[in-house]
Formats: structure tokens, C-alpha cells, sequence
């Protein structure tokens, strides 16, 4: 299956669980549509119109060619809510990708609560869910 992993690029502790996420998905032969986390910071974006453009245009198409979703979230994260705002309205009008938010809190979004979110507190939980 194709996955999207979406979390916070500046925050190294999400980033490095998500590469370590990314690693055991792949060793079961799932494939990332699009690793983000293997780019630099384009950060500030102004100053890299062209790059950014292109790294944002592939995010998103990642997000809507995913069978599923992991968002590793943080309240202070921005391009992530829009990932995962994308992949609820992909999710609604094809009934994929699967989304799962993996976290032991569920208060942050309002959004977490939507029906087609899935929450697990463990990888472990979301492979056995495939």
C-alpha cells in the first residue's frame, strides 16, 4: 500500500518518529508517495519561490495518491493541518486515503474528531488496522 506520513518539519523529535514510522512501513513493503523529510528546510519560503512551489504541489499530490495517512500531530504545526485537511476531503468524495492520527491526546483540532479520522495509539495498532 502507498502511505503519507504528515507531521510537523520543524519539530525533530515528530520528524525523527516519522522517519523511524517511514523505515518499518517500508520493510513490510509499503511505499511512501512522497518523503519530504529527505528535503532541506526551505525556510524563508520567499526566498525559495521555485523550490517551494515544487515541494508544495508534491506534498499534496503525496497526500491524494496515499491508500493511507499517518498524521503524527502538534499543536503548533501549520502545513500538516493542511495536508491532513486535504487528505479528509480526499477521503470524502473517494473514500481513501484511511486516515489515522497517531497520538495519545485528541484535544488539539477540532478536525480529529471528524468521522473519517481513525485514532491509534500505536504503530503496531494502525499495521494490524491495514
Amino acid at each position: 500500500m502507498k502511505f503519507y506520513i504528515a507531521t510537523r518539519f520543524s519539530n525533530e523529535l515528530l520528524k525523527n518518529k516519522a522517519i523511524a514510522i517511514k523505515n518499518e512501513l517500508e520493510k513490510l513493503g509499503h511505499n511512501m508517495t512522497f518523503n519530504w523529510m529527505s528535503y532541506p528546510s526551505l525556510k524563508p519560503y520567499d526566498q525559495n519561490l521555485v523550490e517551494a512551489s515544487k515541494i508544495a504541489k508534491l506534498d499534496l499530490e503525496g497526500v491524494i495518491d496515499a491508500d493511507f495517512l499517518i498524521l503524527l500531530p502538534d499543536s503548533n504545526g501549520t502545513g500538516l493541518y493542511v495536508e491532513f485537511g486535504v487528505a479528509i476531503a480526499q477521503c470524502l468524495m473517494t473514500k481513501s486515503p484511511k486516515i489515522y492520527l497517531l497520538s495519545d491526546s485528541r484535544e488539539m483540532l477540532l478536525f480529529n474528531y471528524h468521522p473519517a479520522v481513525i485514532w491509534k495509539k500505536t504503530l503496531e495498532e494502525i499495521i494490524s488496522d491495514l
